[in-house]
């Protein structure tokens, strides 16, 4: 009877341990995530909006890349080590629509950057870690 009730303790305790919350869905295993573009860096403008852009990335190497809440593109991504013309021994991703040289990137506190070459007027762009959006 002792071990019934110790069981079906662990158990209730396992279970509601077990839950996920909004909060929890929101962590990213690395880049594994829906990212949205919070700050864009560029030659741009003075007073030049940031655009409504996001990028999703899997665990698998794919990547998607929206713009308005919309799928404009989707690929795949190769993360190496290296440097380009703007950054020097810097983590570096090449995306497969890109014909570009790759862009150095940065992931912290929660913060995904992304620069394509700002010191050649390429921009630099700053993602959030982001509930994914309603029909996507």
């Amino acid at each position: 009877m002792l071990l019934r009730a110790t069981l079906c303790l662990l158990l209730s305790t396992a279970a509601f341990t077990g839950c996920k919350t909004d909060k929890d869905a929101l962590k990213s295993n690395g880049l594994t995530g829906y990212w949205q573009l919070s700050r864009q860096e560029c030659f741009c403008p003075p007073g030049t909006p940031t655009p409504d852009e996001a990028v999703e990335f899997d665990g698998n190497g794919n990547v998607t890349e929206y713009q308005n809440g919309q799928a404009v593109q989707t690929g795949t991504y190769q993360l190496s080590s290296g440097s380009t013309d703007c950054a020097a021994n810097a983590q570096l991703m090449t995306f497969s629509w890109s014909n570009n040289s790759p862009a150095s990137y940065t992931l912290v506190d929660g913060k995904l950057t992304i620069d394509q070459g700002l010191c050649h007027d390429a921009p630099r762009k700053t993602y959030t870690l982001a509930p994914r959006r309603a029909g996507q």
